[in-house]
Parts: C-alpha cells; structure tokens; sequence
C-alpha cells in the first residue's frame, strides 16, 4: 500500500475534538482546514463554502445545506457536502445524502461543462466517511448509478491511514485535471 499522505497534525487535532454525535455545523471546520491544505491558494485555488436553505418542512440533518466548492481560478472543480455521522442512522437520510448529490449534478451542468474537465467529482462526506461520485462529461453520466444507498458504501474512512491515502488520490487526480484549465490571470477572469 502506498504511504499515507502528509496529513497535517492539526487535521488530526480537529478530527478527534469532533464528538461522534456531532451535528453537521462541527465538520465544517474540519473540512474546510482539510481542503484549504490540499487546494492551497498560492496554487490558485479557493475553497468557497455555500450555503443553501432547506425547504423540507420536517427537521433532518439537512436543515441547512453546507457544501465546498473548490475553484481553480474562476472554474470550480470540485464539490464536497458535509452531513454529520448520524445521518446513517436512517435508511431516509442516505438516500437524502445521495440524491442531493445527484441533484447537485443537475443543477451544475453548465458549470462543468463551461470548465471543459473531462471529469467532474463531488464528494459525500458523512462524519468522517467519504463517497465519490463522478460525473464524466463524454457520456453525460454519473458514477456510481443512481441505486439504493446503503452506509458501507461511504467507504473512504479519513479516520484511517487507507482512507486518507484513498482521498489523497482524488484530490490529486482533481488538480491534475485542473492543470488542464487555463493558467494566465486574465482567462480565468470572469
């Protein structure tokens, strides 16, 4: 197995002080220390949280909608979305998770294909527990295919050497795919 990544000690410091039973507002610093360390401004890159309003009227952990977009200049080439470890607890709630991600796909379309990556990734990212979706723009389709979610398949545990290394690998295969953008200031001006 490959070396596990460089993985700051202040990620680690961040992921122990995270109570299991933690809500999703608890994670968001984690992963926006985590992706400002792996798409590192003096690259061009900007870590930008969203902020969506829920519109569902029962309260779930999706009451508010916190995600990451990573931007390489003004092309974003990354998504994460961070819901807290007991949305495994219901069956209802990871197929909330996934379909939001599915739904994100749709509503960024133009943007992916504006950035012309061959690939585009958003990561679900429950608890400390990560799944990668990818869209590929030649196909127009979405890995994996939309099917019944179930929690083992989250399977990427960034508490673990193996899931760091695993993560480590998409975030590098993204800012491969970004060196592929334009590099001069005035294209990537909007």
């Amino acid at each position: 197995m490959a070396q596990p990544p460089v993985w700051h000690p202040f990620l680690t410091e961040l992921q122990q002080a995270i109570d299991p039973d933690a809500d999703g507002q608890d994670y968001y610093g984690f992963y926006n220390a985590l992706l400002t360390i792996a798409f590192p401004f003096d690259q061009r890159y900007i870590v930008a949280p969203q902020t969506y309003p829920n519109t569902q009227t029962e309260r779930t952990p999706f009451d508010n909608l916190i995600n990451y977009y990573v931007q390489f200049g003004k092309y974003i080439v990354l998504g994460v979305e961070v819901k807290p470890s007991n949305v495994f607890s219901y069956p209802s709630w990871i197929a909330s998770a996934q379909e939001q991600v599915y739904a994100r796909f749709r509503t960024m379309r133009a943007t992916i294909r504006n950035a012309q990556l061959p690939t585009f990734v958003i990561i679900s990212a429950i608890g400390f527990k990560c799944r990668v979706y990818t869209y590929t723009l030649a196909t127009n389709q979405v890995e994996p295919p939309k099917l019944p979610s179930t929690q083992d398949q989250w399977d990427i545990d960034i508490t673990t050497d193996q899931g760091r290394v695993r993560l480590a690998a998409v975030f590098r295969g993204i800012r491969e795919r970004s060196a592929l953008l334009p590099q001069n200031v005035d294209a990537m001006l909007p």
